[in-house]
């Protein structure tokens, strides 16, 4: 079984208020069974790997795990990344809104003096 790596790349394209995040997934390198052993596909990841078997595997699915896991994490942190802009835009859509409607007033205050 055959499986892909895949290397996460951020961008970051900043404009005048606001960041905008991408998170895009390339495939780099299609690989044989992690842990097999050095020349089986395996690749030379330290001495455990290098022998293969059990311990080889059990190195391998954890360093995926661990892999797994940074990934979630840094998922959850634009989450959470993504929901603080959309409240500070709407915070400024607010106090925008409040400066709209101070003009107004000033504009109604000028009309009734006329």
């Amino acid at each position: 079984s055959y499986i892909y790596i895949y290397i996460y790349i951020y961008i970051y394209i900043t404009f005048s208020v606001t960041s905008v995040t991408y998170l895009c997934l390339f495939p780099i390198v299609k690989l044989g069974e992690l842990g097999k052993g050095a020349g089986k596909g395996g690749g030379g990841g330290g001495s455990v790997r290098e022998a293969g078997g059990a311990f080889g595997k059990r190195q391998a699915a954890e360093e995926e795990m661990y892999f797994k896991r940074k990934e979630q994490e840094q998922l959850a942190s634009l989450r959470q990344h993504h929901k603080e802009e959309i409240d500070h835009h709407k915070k400024e859509i607010e106090r925008i809104q409040q400066e709209i409607s101070r003009h107004e007033g000033k504009i109604r205050k000028l009309e009734k003096n006329d």
